[in-house]
């Protein structure tokens, strides 16, 4: 196991370098606040779409490719013999922390709750109620370890793991300071990952990669 600790332009059309400059800049991008897009929902302009809102911008949640839909089941399943059906949940809300929530509303593919689900009936569950959060990453790895990672380290969630179905690796962020997890963890296939809230339970890493 490996610990890691702390973690062309071929000619020029014009001579006037901020001329060229502005010839490329970008419209301003439009983001996004969690009351606008409630409105939205509420309209009915949303209905039958899935996504996320991550500072501001909105990414697609509904296109899954088989090897990923397949890693967050095997994932759930796993991680309810660990902790028990009831308090998975998979691809729902959690909070942020509470100075980006107008703005942020991620939906990992699996989180795991203190308490079962009807508990959160009223509100999303936080840092304070989720014990792992969890996702599943292919095309999207540098997103899930790099932006969504970062929110959840400022958040304060305790265990964020997030399986490379690419490099076929489990990565494990835990110790959240100063919005960045401190101790991360490398594990592969023949190492087994031990829940930091569930240590004396275990799950073989290449358990969830179907093998």
């Amino acid at each position: 196991m490996l610990s890691i600790h702390g973690c062309g332009w071929t000619s020029l059309l014009w001579e006037d370098e901020s001329v060229m400059s502005a010839a490329v800049a970008q419209p301003p991008l439009k983001t996004w606040t969690r009351a606008e897009l409630d409105a939205l929902d509420a309209a009915g302009l949303l209905a039958g779409t899935r996504f996320e809102l991550i500072e501001g911008e909105i990414f697609d949640k509904m296109g899954q490719n088989p090897p990923h839909a397949a890693a967050v089941s095997i994932l759930a399943a796993a991680v309810s013999e660990v902790f028990g059906a009831t308090k998975v949940r998979t691809q729902s809300p959690v909070e942020p922390a509470d100075a980006e929530s107008a703005r942020s509303l991620p939906h990992p593919d699996v989180a795991v709750t203190r308490e079962p689900g009807p508990a959160y009936r009223s509100s999303h569950p936080g840092a304070a109620d989720v014990l792992l959060i969890a996702e599943a990453a292919d095309s999207t790895i540098d997103y899930d370890v790099k932006r969504k990672g970062r929110l959840c380290a400022r958040a304060g969630f305790v265990e964020y793991i997030v399986i490379d179905l690419n490099e076929r690796q489990l990565l494990v962020f835990r110790s959240p300071r100063g919005g960045v997890y401190t101790e991360i963890h490398v594990l592969r296939p023949g190492d087994v990952f031990h829940p930091l809230i569930a240590p004396g339970s275990e799950i073989e890493v290449v358990q969830l990669f179907g093998d």
